[in-house]
């Protein structure tokens, strides 16, 4: 039962920050930093969320008896997917990160021309 509170608790939250997240970027036109707006209000809209879970495990714990399957008396059902959070929501990454990455390109395809070129000229003997 805790985890499905917690579940169904982190799923309207999420449905939540996806729709502030849809508009946000009309805060711009207000004169507001979208980003910091969206952390602002994330954080206000998460505050209490333990104690709404917690509420929610009370309250369906007192529904169910002794001895009793609570999933079958509150007619919940095991869920058939599981959730993948991200950690962080950026796909391309930091700018060190791409950089880096670029490095490592163009270091890969100096090596590649390389060997090629000394492939194709007998090796480095001669």
């Amino acid at each position: 039962m805790t985890l499905f509170s917690l579940d169904e608790h982190w799923q309207q939250h999420l449905a939540l920050l996806s729709e502030i997240r849809d508009g946000i970027h009309l805060r711009k036109l207000a004169g507001q930093n979208p980003v910091d707006e969206f952390h602002r209000i994330a954080l206000r809209e998460f505050d209490g969320f333990f104690t709404s879970v917690n509420a929610a495990i009370h309250d369906r714990m007192q529904q169910v008896g002794d001895g009793e399957d609570p999933l079958d008396v509150l007619g919940l059902q095991r869920p058939s997917a599981t959730w993948t959070y991200m950690l962080r929501d950026d796909p391309l990454g930091d700018a060190m990160g791409r950089a880096a990455a670029e490095i490592r390109r163009r270091v890969r395809g100096l090596i590649t021309r390389t060997e090629a070129n000394n492939n194709q000229h007998g090796g480095l003997s001669g």
